[in-house]
């Protein structure tokens, strides 16, 4: 999922002082997770990325990127 803004979900997570296990506690996946994404070693399945966004109150399209390299509109 190279389009993913992995910027927009570790800063809306310090934006929500979240740390990191907090985060993966509240979505029900492991710290390690939640810190694989944000430093780009794996990207999230569809269901995590989706539990991640509703814990950080965004909506997917809002960290998806086009090919191109802008955010995706919707």
């Amino acid at each position: 999922m190279s389009g993913l803004d992995r910027e927009k979900l570790k800063a809306t997570r310090r934006q929500l002082n979240l740390s990191q296990e907090k985060l993966a506690e509240r979505a029900g996946v492991s710290d390690r997770t939640i810190r694989y994404i944000e430093n780009e070693k794996t990207d999230p399945q569809s269901a995590t990325l989706h539990r991640l966004c509703e814990c950080l109150n965004l909506s997917v399209d809002r960290v998806l990127i086009s090919q191109n390299g802008d955010e995706k509109d919707v």
